[in-house]
C-alpha cells in the first residue's frame, strides 16, 4: 500500500497520469480524494492507459481487504 501525498489530480494530473503509465501490471488503484465526479472522470483517464486495472473509489468508513 502507498500513499502518495504529493499528486494532485487538479494541478498534478498530467505527472500522476505519466506515473501510471509507467506500471506493466497495476492490479488496482483507490480513488480516494474529491468528489465522485471528479474521481471518476480520473479514473477514466486512468483507465485509458491501463486498461486492466481495477479503479477502486472508495466511500466514507468502506473496508476493503487487499
Amino acid at each position: 500500500v502507498v500513499n502518495l501525498s504529493a499528486f494532485s489530480a487538479h494541478a498534478d494530473q498530467p505527472q500522476l497520469l505519466k506515473w501510471v503509465r509507467h506500471f506493466q501490471n497495476l492490479p488496482e488503484l483507490f480513488l480516494t480524494h474529491g468528489e465522485d465526479s471528479a474521481r471518476q472522470a480520473v479514473g477514466r483517464l486512468v483507465a485509458g492507459q491501463q486498461s486492466e486495472t481495477k479503479i477502486i473509489y472508495p466511500t466514507f468508513d468502506q473496508v476493503y481487504t487487499i
